[in-house]
């Protein structure tokens, strides 16, 4: 038996206030230790990476430590026992008053506090992703307690979507959701769909997150093929800006990207018809004037160069105006997407049921009517049209 799993065993057994916890702090563990092979763990039984408070004095000693950041003082205690009692001492110090009343669950705790053990961006997403992992180590001795079910039996239990996290991309993060995850924002990006000489399909969603870093946003892609992206950096519960001046329909507050994460998905957007008859193209294929507008030909936009991006009939479709669909043609989301989509939906709507609503599932067109159109007429996917009411209806009939 590994250092890992003697405190997994060791922790099964230990009495602590708030058991319901032990998941959620384990997964915090797992990540501040590398699952026990850090050297602060293996040396010094660490495994929180705390650094060390005059209030550790009865449990641990000060040790110089080397850390990724810089070298400083941590605890160093004497056993995995010492380990276990010195966290929930180290949690009870006055930068955490008040997570008592987040103990409900290991989402809200670690939600709470999480912020001020680790102030770097995407922390307790990070903690977040090994929490299944956790749970399951735990479930085992579960089987022993059937009066005292586990966190798994008492939500929507769903598959995570597999998500690429890329370490080189850094989206600007304005802070923590004030009321945790409430909904998404459902976007098109507006982007080429096509592979070229130097692009591949796949990399159209992770170019639109280098885009986001660019002009200083936040939000996800999901590619043609239905792979979920994701700038390293950021978690669920960070929000950064992709939703621009926006007033939500559902509660009237005005600044949606603070409380709904944003999801493009690599599509064209509104698409238009050249004067040769069956050739659609979108806005970056566009003739433009000097000043950067649309040119006109009997009342048509033109095409800008066919060896460009363009679409053939069976591509795209029109869409009369209906609930949030502004009229016009649109090439599909693929069945992909909207899978991922979907399941990425289910996942939050299973991870955060406290705050997560289908009613504030939402189109970039409904929070911003005035000057946005996505999805529009590209949700659902090629066989099959949805409006968002349509969508949010769709959803409840799964979850």
């Amino acid at each position: 038996m590994n250092l890992w799993q003697k405190l997994v065993e060791k922790y099964k057994s230990a009495v602590i206030e708030f058991p319901n916890l032990k998941p959620v702090t384990l997964a915090q563990w797992a990540l501040e230790s590398g699952r026990g092979s850090s050297d602060l763990a293996k040396k010094h039984f660490n495994f929180g990476g705390m650094k060390y408070r005059r209030e550790m004095l009865a449990i641990a000693e000060p040790v110089e430590y080397e850390a990724h950041d810089r070298t400083d003082s941590y605890c160093k205690f004497k056993s995995i026992d010492d380990f276990i009692k010195g966290y929930w001492i180290f949690i009870d110090r006055s930068p955490y008053t008040g997570w008592r009343e987040s103990a409900s669950s290991g989402i809200d705790f670690i939600g709470y506090i999480g912020p001020t053990y680790c102030p770097t961006p995407g922390y307790v997403d990070k903690v977040l992703r090994l929490l299944p992992e956790a749970e399951r180590l735990f479930d085992v001795a579960d089987e022993d307690e059937p009066d005292r079910p586990s966190r798994s039996d008492t939500r929507i239990t769903i598959d995570p979507p597999i998500i690429r996290y890329h370490d080189r991309i850094h989206h600007v993060v304005r802070g923590c959701r004030p009321n945790g995850l409430e909904g998404m924002i459902v976007h098109f990006d507006a982007f080429r769909i096509r592979a070229d000489s130097r692009s591949t399909v796949e990399d159209r969603a992770v170019q639109m997150l280098t885009e986001g870093e660019r002009n200083r946003l936040c939000y996800a892609t999901i590619s043609r093929t239905g792979q979920i992206h994701m700038p390293d950096n950021v978690g669920w519960l960070d929000w950064g800006y992709h939703a621009g001046t926006s007033l939500c329909p559902v509660t009237g507050r005005r600044g949606v990207s603070k409380y709904y994460i944003g999801v493009e998905i690599n599509n064209p957007g509104t698409v238009f018809e050249d004067e040769i008859e069956n050739v659609f193209f979108a806005w970056f294929n566009t003739k433009v004037d000097s000043r950067g507008r649309p040119r006109l030909r009997s009342g048509r936009r033109q095409i800008r160069s066919m060896a460009d991006e363009h679409y053939q009939p069976s591509e795209v479709r029109f869409c009369e105006r209906r609930d949030n669909i502004k009229g016009g043609c649109y090439v599909p989301y693929t069945k992909a997407q909207f899978d991922a989509l979907v399941s990425l939906i289910r996942h939050f709507s299973g991870l955060f049921p406290d705050t997560f609503s289908i009613d504030k599932v939402l189109g970039h067109d409904e929070v911003a009517p005035d000057r946005k159109n996505d999805p529009g007429g590209a949700l659902a996917f090629e066989d099959r049209l949805m409006s968002m009411p349509d969508l949010r209806e769709y959803l409840k009939q799964l979850i």
